[in-house]
């Protein structure tokens, strides 16, 4: 599993790219067609004629990472927004939030609701926390 660091972004290359390629192409390729720096440490993902070999780019601090992953029978299928003529790298879509316009993911709304209805903890007290935290949750906010 790659643990990405926050605000870390994963980029779809469209279409397809030689396999052959190591590091230094395909970090050439990143900085070629996106205009992004490959040691920005997010993830770059390339994928191969075939569909069943995929390649990751990814920069942990210490140095370039480069996995491979072949699949013995289907294929990696891009999400739809690719572009399969233009060669041209895309970043994925994010994910839908349960809540639609808002700032909280599904972890955050877990973790208030564990701590209202298992813990106990009123909401006031949540505001107060999250407060601490560096994060404004209003309480009328929690509540809705």
């Amino acid at each position: 599993m790659i643990a990405l660091p926050p605000g870390a972004r994963v980029w779809l290359a469209a279409g397809h790219i030689d396999m052959r390629r190591g590091f230094d192409r395909l970090a050439r390729q990143v900085q070629e067609v996106l205009r992004l720096d490959p040691f920005s440490g997010h993830l770059f993902v390339f994928r191969g004629r075939r569909c069943s070999l995929v390649k990751c780019l990814f920069w942990d601090t210490q140095g370039l990472v480069l996995y491979a992953k072949r699949l013995e029978r289907g294929r990696f299928v891009w999400p739809k927004l690719s572009c399969r003529s233009c060669k041209a790298i895309a970043q994925a879509p994010a994910l839908n939030l349960p809540i639609r316009r808002g700032p909280a993911g599904l972890g955050l709304l877990a973790r208030v609701l564990v701590a209202r209805y298992a813990d106990h903890l009123p909401l006031y007290r949540q505001s107060g926390i999250y407060a601490r935290e560096g994060v404004a949750l209003d309480r009328s906010t929690l509540a809705d």
